[in-house]
């Protein structure tokens, strides 16, 4: 469990679900590593990519998380940082509300459906 102020990202970063930390306080989570963060004044989370940032003293988050975090730019957030697994990652994938994500991850899962419809399609013939 860390304390810090929460800081917007720079402008670069706006519009993506990411959120900048320091190492420190990642919980063990690499670079590009989605994670679950749990504010732990009011129970919200939110899953979102992690990256790095030099300082130890701010978690840098766009206004999109803070709001569903329930905390104020310049506040200060005392969370909790948990890597997901391969299904949360999957959920996030999914649930993305960046089309630029969402999208591709959608039409992944279709296609992977559509291949094993088709696999089990050619099959059927050879056991008949």
């Amino acid at each position: 469990m860390a304390k810090l102020t929460v800081a917007g990202l720079p402008s670069n970063d706006a519009g993506r679900q990411i959120i900048r930390l320091h190492h420190s306080h990642r919980g063990g989570a690499p670079r590009y590593g989605i994670v679950k963060l749990t504010n732990n004044g009011n129970g919200r989370e939110v899953r979102a990519v992690v990256l790095g940032h030099e300082d130890d003293k701010n978690i840098y988050m766009p206004f999109d998380i803070r709001t569903a975090l329930g905390v104020d730019k310049n506040g200060t957030l005392d969370f909790e940082v948990v890597e997901v697994g391969w299904t949360g990652k999957l959920r996030w994938y999914l649930g993305a509300d960046d089309p630029a994500v969402h999208i591709p991850a959608w039409i992944a899962v279709i296609g992977l459906f559509l291949a094993v419809a088709g696999f089990a399609a050619s099959v059927i013939p050879l056991l008949c």
